[in-house]
């Protein structure tokens, strides 16, 4: 499963016959029924998708950034704290 080397983009895991193999090391074959979870630029993702071929199709695409999200504020919405 070398398809960061090949593209960029990140295999984190594959569902296969229901189950997962979360990080699939290097070694590992896909199977033409497997299912891929990928992180990745769009641009990545359109080079992992052209290597697959006809069969290959992208179920949902996450936003790398939310419309209307304030960037830069953290996990506590930029609150500091007093002294």
């Amino acid at each position: 499963c070398k398809i960061a080397e090949s593209t960029g983009a990140t295999v984190l895991a594959v569902r296969r016959n229901g189950s997962f193999v979360t990080s699939p090391p290097n070694h590992f074959v896909l199977a033409a029924d497997d299912v891929l979870i990928v992180l990745g630029t769009k641009r990545q993702l359109a080079e992992l998708s052209s290597k697959a071929g006809a069969s290959a199709r992208a179920e949902a695409e996450v936003p790398a950034s939310v419309p209307g999200r304030p960037r830069g504020r953290g996990r506590f919405g930029g609150a500091r704290p007093t002294r």
